[in-house]
């Protein structure tokens, strides 16, 4: 599949904006819709408030699927 397709698919699942897709690097981001606080005081601001996501080109699956492996056994933690 082609590295813009696949990032169109990425941001479609995510419900996010294509900020960058080229034969190395797919980037995404969109804005979260959460009751966010600092030191009790509501925060508005896009830094505090945007989710980044990226992905590079997979020149080794096999690899890769054992580096997601480790990542989520080390999120279930």
């Amino acid at each position: 599949m082609e590295r813009r397709n696949i990032c169109s698919e990425f941001a479609k699942i995510l419900g996010a904006e294509i900020l960058t897709s080229n034969n190395k690097v797919c980037a995404v981001t969109f804005m979260r819709d959460i009751p966010a606080e600092t030191l009790g005081r509501p925060i508005h601001s896009p830094l505090a408030l945007s989710a980044l996501f990226s992905f590079e080109s997979i020149d080794n699956p096999l690899a890769f699927a054992r580096k997601v492996a480790d990542a989520l056994r080390g999120l279930r933690k």
